[in-house]
């Protein structure tokens, strides 16, 4: 059961009886009927689950392509390895020779494991015939994956969803991701969304991926709640809403702009249409 120390009700009629209502009181209007709402119709849940890549956040938005962002990436790597161990190595070798090596096994991840970049990287410098060098394998992906977290932008109604979401009930993240947990709570810092979010459930740390129900299982766990009490929000219907329809949880699709058939309780086209689509489950 959720409780609020706010008279939503006769806060509202005490507003609203003003005859000229300023902007600031007409939202304040609109978000408190918007929070009574969510509040009267979704009493019995308890967690609000989003994925991240493609739910909330957009990692391969910004001003360069993906392929961009690697070889910037790339250059990052080669600047890391000259000035921290003197290693001279072309921004090419590594895109080749780590990058490329390491996305080419990505189709191992469809056992729905993650795979250990670490062990990519102590075989390049070997190759490099660099292997005495002790390198921090964390310190160097994240010089690589800099450009993707520089320009990885927030999706429409991502954080109007968060901030009305999270003032009734709590809010999880569970993502398939390639690298450390920490680059992705980093993202969340600096988008100004790590507040909002009470559990982050990462793959990689995990080694372990969706739709492994594992992950929901952990998330559920954490917060004592039962699946019905449970709402899941993701773009991927076999890794987001299959996994948490077979354990109980509602579901909303977000399909973007596509239409698609979909079992879930609820789709949606954007992550502005959440707050409604919760009030109808």
């Amino acid at each position: 059961m959720l409780h609020s120390g706010l008279n939503t009700g006769s806060l509202s009629i005490r507003v609203l009886k003003h005859k000229h209502r300023s902007g600031a009181e007409r939202k304040l209007v609109d978000e408190i009927e918007n929070n009574r709402h969510i509040m009267e119709a979704n009493l019995e849940y308890k967690l609000v689950v989003f994925d991240m890549g493609n739910t909330l956040l957009d990692f391969h938005a910004g001003k360069h392509s993906d392929e961009e962002k690697d070889m910037i990436g790339c250059k990052n790597i080669k600047e890391y390895l000259k000035e921290n161990h003197s290693v001279n190595v072309s921004s090419k070798t590594i895109k080749s020779e780590l990058i490329d090596v390491w996305y080419s096994d990505f189709y191992k991840r469809q056992q729905l494991i993650e795979l250990d970049v670490c062990i990519y990287v102590n075989r390049f410098m070997q190759k490099i015939g660099c292997e005495n060098h002790i390198v921090n394998c964390k310190v160097l992906m994240r010089a690589f994956y800099k450009p993707y977290m520089d320009e990885v932008i927030i999706n429409k109604g991502g954080l109007d969803a968060l901030k009305s979401i999270g003032k009734t009930m709590k809010i999880g993240v569970i993502s398939n991701c390639i690298l450390f947990d920490a680059f992705y709570e980093e993202v969340f810092k600096i988008k100004g969304l790590y507040k909002y979010v009470d559990k982050f459930i990462f793959s990689y740390s995990r080694q372990i991926r969706k739709p492994d129900k594992r992950l929901f299982e952990e998330m559920l766990t954490c917060f004592d709640c039962a699946p019905h009490e449970a709402i899941m929000i993701g773009d991927s219907y076999q890794a987001d809403i299959l996994p948490a329809k077979a354990l109980g949880m509602k579901t909303v699709h977000l399909t973007h702009k596509h239409s698609k058939e979909s079992a879930a309780n609820i789709c949606i086209k954007s992550l502005e249409e959440v707050i409604e689509s919760i009030k109808c489950l």
